[in-house]
This record gives C-alpha cells, sequence and structure tokens, in this order.
C-alpha cells in the first residue's frame, strides 16, 4: 500500500501504528495539524475525508480562508555556480528560468512516476 492518500488537494501520510493493528495519518504541509486513523485503507480514507471536511467546515464557521498545502509558489535555495547554469540553459532554450525549472521539475515527476 502506498503511504500517501490524497483527498481535495490535501495529502496525507500514513504509517503503521506501533501496535501493528491500526494505521494512522497526518495531512502534509500545513500549519494545522490534521489526523486520521483507520484499520483498512477504505477506513483510512473515510477517516482522511472526514477530517478535512471537518477542517475546512471549521475554517468557514470561524471565518477564517482554510490553509492550502499547496500554493504553486516554491522557494529553492540554489548553489550560486548551478543557479547561474539554470539561467543559461534557460536562454538558450528561449525560456525564462522559471518556465525552465517548470518544464524541468516537470520531466522528472514524470519519469518518476512511471517508475512507481
Amino acid at each position: 500500500m502506498e503511504n500517501i492518500l490524497e483527498y481535495k488537494g490535501y495529502m496525507g501520510r500514513v504509517i503503521l501504528a506501533s501496535d501493528g493493528q491500526e494505521f494512522h495519518g497526518v495531512v502534509l504541509n500545513l500549519r494545522d495539524s490534521i489526523f486520521f486513523h483507520g484499520r483498512s485503507l477504505d477506513e483510512l480514507r473515510t477517516s482522511l475525508g472526514r477530517a478535512v471536511d471537518g477542517y475546512l467546515q471549521q475554517c468557514a464557521e470561524q471565518g477564517c480562508q482554510p490553509e492550502r498545502p499547496y500554493t504553486g509558489k516554491l522557494m529553492v535555495r540554489l548553489p550560486p555556480d548551478l543557479h547561474r547554469r539554470a539561467s543559461v540553459c534557460a536562454h538558450k532554450a528561449g525560456q525564462s528560468l522559471n518556465q525552465w525549472v517548470i518544464q524541468a521539475v516537470n520531466d522528472l515527476v514524470v519519469r518518476q512516476e512511471c517508475q512507481e
């Protein structure tokens, strides 16, 4: 079983509890903590859905924006030489550095997904 589940764009990481009887999960990449659990994949999916829906409902009731785990903004620190080399490659490809990095990341993700 994969150890990542997704619901409404929220990704939950699943681990087996120390007793070996139940799985526990936490939604990734949020400051808020959203937990879920279950004994089977179906229970985990249901629990994740309830937890995320509960979080979204609580935010609505409190009049606050729910935190979104992936905004599309990614800050990356590169060694200066790699930054320079990437900029040169982007220029040669006729792209902005941002466009070039998006393409490079996409290519790697596609390759990795095909290997799973």
